[in-house]
């Protein structure tokens, strides 16, 4: 194995040139022999503090599937000046194998964590935020960084009641872990990405796979997103360890988190997952751009002005479900959203075949 040089990021990053989007991108392998993949993308390539978060897909696109039984992280080669990701076994990477890669832009609090004594206990590590103490609804990525410390472990989020901990879930939720450890954090908050918690029931998980439902992944096998595991708070009925590797997996219909393993997934765990929307909202390559979407956050009426005649809006809240839906064929509409509960929604707008998918706030 060549010998791998990395930059160990412990701040929040941060960019001095313009503003930068959270964006999701498909990772496949090819023409590698080794355990590391590097990825060239122009956003990432000589950009040392970017936080990234990836997730095994098995098969984009609903193609055949690559499975990777292995735990994987990601780490930054100075060398090269590009990001790479990387089985923490050091077994070699098979070509085909694919990864969806999550790029945290300004908005979205992201950082990098080091495992010290100070602040690590045995199985967990805690993460003293001020974004994220107190807020027990926090959903948040997590990705292995790796810095010269070996990390083949399985990790969730655990909520000790005031503070968010990264939890090993090996050994039943004992084992330690390694000191030296380092691991990108990304909760998302970004117009491109939604953040959205799936419960497994037994309704919709069946042997190794859960089933996901959500109206920008379903019936779309080039939806790109990435996951991670949720203990949720002590005591809950959410808490339940799973001390696997995980693939995301298109079905034909649906996406689906599966065991790599094809072992059992169990009932009742909770999954973040964070979906790439400009990806997934829009059939086809015309995006709607000459438009106006105001005030945002908004009390009571949202106005849309646009050049062209609106077609249709649909407003969805962040677990899917629609709340509005009108055929307005105006090129200005007035929306009066009293009747909605304070939240982050999400409105679709479309101009016959042209479509655009954005984020606001309901005061």
């Amino acid at each position: 194995m060549k010998q791998i040089t990395f930059m160990l990021v412990l701040l929040i990053a941060t960019f001095s040139y313009a503003q930068v989007n959270d964006f999701i991108f498909v990772h496949t392998v090819i023409g590698v022999t080794g355990p590391s993949s590097e990825i060239d993308h122009p956003d990432l390539n000589g950009n040392p503090n970017a936080i990234i978060a990836i997730s095994h897909n098995k098969n984009p696109g609903g193609n055949e599937d690559a499975p990777n039984p292995h735990i994987s992280g990601v780490f930054y080669n100075e060398s090269s000046a590009k990001w790479a990701i990387l089985n923490e076994s050091f077994n070699s990477m098979l070509d085909g194998v694919s990864f969806n890669v999550y790029v945290k832009g300004d908005d979205s609090l992201g950082e990098s964590r080091l495992s010290t004594p100070e602040n690590t206990d045995v199985s967990y590590m805690v993460l003293d935020h001020a974004g994220l103490n107190g807020n027990p609804s926090a959903i948040i990525i997590m990705t292995n960084l790796y810095a010269g410390v070996q990390n083949i472990n399985n990790y969730g989020f655990r909520y000790t009641g005031t503070q968010w901990v990264i939890h090993n879930e090996g050994n039943n939720g004992d084992s330690p872990i390694p000191e030296g450890a380092s691991f990108n954090i990304i909760a998302p908050s970004d117009n491109n990405v939604v953040a959205y918690k799936h419960s497994n029931t037994a309704g919709n998980t069946t042997g190794s796979t859960t089933v996901i439902n959500h109206p920008f992944l379903n019936g779309k096998p080039n939806a790109v997103f990435v996951f991670s595991h949720n203990y949720g708070q002590e005591g809950d009925p959410e808490n339940v360890i799973i001390d696997k590797v995980l693939t995301a997996k298109y079905n034909g219909s649906n996406w689906s988190i599966e065991t790599e393993d094809l072992s059992d997934m169990p009932n009742n765990a909770i999954f973040n997952l964070a979906i790439m929307t400009s990806e997934v909202a829009s059939t086809n390559t015309n995006e709607l751009v000459n438009f106006n979407l105001y005030p945002n956050p908004v009390k009571n009426t949202l106005n849309i002005n646009s050049e062209e005649v609106l077609t249709k809006i649909t407003i969805v809240n962040l677990l899917g479900q629609e709340v509005k839906f009108l055929n307005p064929e105006s090129t200005h509409v007035t929306l009066e959203l009293s009747d909605l509960d304070a939240g982050v929604y999400l409105i679709k707008i479309n101009a016959n075949d042209r479509q655009s998918t954005r984020k606001f706030i309901k005061q």
